[in-house]
């Protein structure tokens, strides 16, 4: 076999793996040390992440996905795990009860364990070529719903506007929360960019934990949401 026909290197599906060879290794360290150099604060650090951070966040999203929540909205936590966590807590202390949450079938296992531990009642909801069945979900008395819809998680479908908006309807007459997982919509492999669920939501139920940054060590990520809750007021 000579080289031009020999295979190239295998390559590495497995989720979560980052791929940091478009980083440059002295920038990043240059980046560490900028931010260990920072005076230290005698102060506990906002709860709800940086000010200075949750503004950039803001002006992403609107360049990249549409909509531009108040920066009173805006929550960064310590990775999906715990947003989900955050989001069980809240919908606990409205509802007064542990809440009940649909997750896609097949779906992010990762983040079905962090519902669970932080407490929640799971319903498996069944996914076609469109995203999650809407009927099925209809009849499983939910307070949540959590969705992939840009990029279904493991599948890979891309649920359709006409979908997103029959989804966010029923959500609205149900009174449930809406969820969106929207966690790599900048990395567009073909297509035009679809709408987020937040951007095209009306009525006030939607919530959209999301990515916007991913150290390059698997264990430590950045994301936001808007804090949970029935309608559009905090917990």
């Amino acid at each position: 076999m000579d080289r031009a026909s020999r295979p190239g290197p295998p390559l590495d599906c497995r989720p979560g793996i980052p791929a940091v060879t478009a980083i440059s290794p002295r920038d990043w360290r240059a980046a560490w040390r900028a931010a260990a150099e920072a005076p230290l604060r005698n102060e506990l650090s906002n709860p709800l992440g940086l000010p200075a951070l949750r503004e950039q966040v803001v002006a992403q999203l609107g360049l990249a996905r549409g909509f531009s929540p108040p920066v009173s909205d805006v929550v960064v936590a310590a990775g999906t795990s715990e947003a989900l966590s955050l989001l069980v807590e809240a919908l606990r202390s409205r509802l007064g009860r542990a809440p009940r949450i649909a997750v896609e079938d097949p779906g992010y296992r990762s983040g079905h364990r962090a519902l669970t531990s932080a407490g929640a009642e799971l319903v498996a909801v069944p996914v076609g070529p469109d995203g999650i069945d809407l009927a099925v979900l209809a009849t499983t008395s939910a307070d949540a719903v959590v969705v992939s819809p840009t990029h279904q998680y493991p599948l890979g479908s891309v649920m359709p506007v006409g979908h997103r908006r029959a989804l966010l309807t029923q959500a609205a007459v149900a009174g449930m929360v809406v969820v969106e997982d929207d966690y790599d919509s900048e990395l567009r492999h073909r297509g035009t960019p679809v709408p987020a669920l937040a951007a095209l939501d009306t009525e006030g139920g939607g919530r959209a934990p999301r990515r916007v940054l991913e150290d390059p060590r698997p264990a430590v990520a950045v994301r936001l949401r808007r804090p949970a809750g029935l309608g559009r007021s905090a917990p």
